[in-house]
């Protein structure tokens, strides 16, 4: 499953689960998600790779899952890139 083709950051894993509240949990703690909602959850599994840099911050998750975070404002930005759409799994 890990390769960084399909795993960007993967040295720096920070979160890995097959428990979807434990996502949601996750997601609201370390990255502010007023609500995360979760669909098609069949052999549910997530993952969140994290590197803290000088004045940033970059993060990779992939789930099996097809979700939407619901954010809450902050005083930065966040730029979230969808790397592939709804229906696919984890390598």
């Amino acid at each position: 499953m890990l390769n960084a083709v399909i795993d960007p950051l993967y040295r720096f894993p920070v979160f890995r689960t097959s428990n979807p509240e434990e996502l949601r949990h996750f997601g609201s703690t370390l990255f502010g998600a007023a609500g995360i909602d979760l669909r098609s959850l069949d052999g549910f599994e997530a993952r969140v790779n994290l590197v803290k840099l000088q004045e940033t911050g970059l993060a990779f998750g992939a789930t099996t899952a097809d979700l939407a975070i619901d954010n809450l404002a902050a005083d930065f930005i966040r730029l979230q890139i969808a790397h592939r759409g709804p229906r696919n799994h984890l390598g």
